[in-house]
């Protein structure tokens, strides 16, 4: 469980400088409107300032009936146990859009070399090799009832 005060897991921490280990693509953002090259790793000071226009919850939590969290990316993810851990929000009054629902590496399990190698086993097809890295217990996903469309 991240233990910070706010989402963001490590980026809270991260010196401005530091390159963090995936680059802008694997960071769920693309609607955020990170600037420059996907491919290139992001920077500590990028994460954090995308972070920080993500809209949270004012500090007085009573004073709201609902939340409502935008994407499944880590961010999304990391506001939703924020709600429920931090401020005590019930599971009723959070409402989650999950536009695009994603596959995830389980922690300590899979890499993302792991991706590459599935894909080329399996033809290039993105379901079967997704499904094969769950069943290897190196991919998971939010809801097991729907089929993520995107790594």
């Amino acid at each position: 469980m991240d233990k910070h005060p706010a989402p963001g897991g490590h980026q809270n921490d991260a010196y401005g400088f530091v390159h963090l280990c995936q680059p802008f693509l694997l960071h769920s953002a693309a609607s955020k409107g990170l600037e420059g090259n996907w491919l290139k790793l992001a920077l500590a000071k990028q994460m954090h300032a995308l972070f920080s226009r993500t809209p949270f919850p004012s500090e007085s939590a009573e004073s709201h009936k609902k939340y409502v969290t935008l994407g499944c990316g880590k961010t999304g993810m990391d506001a939703v146990v924020f709600l429920q851990c931090e401020i005590r929000v019930h599971l009723d009054g959070i409402g989650w859009v999950v536009p695009k629902d994603v596959w995830m590496l389980s922690r300590g399990q899979g890499s993302p070399y792991d991706w590459a190698k599935a894909l080329v086993q399996k033809g290039l097809d993105f379901d079967k090799a997704a499904l094969h890295l769950e069943c290897e217990g190196k991919f998971v996903r939010l809801d097991a009832d729907v089929l993520p469309t995107r790594f």
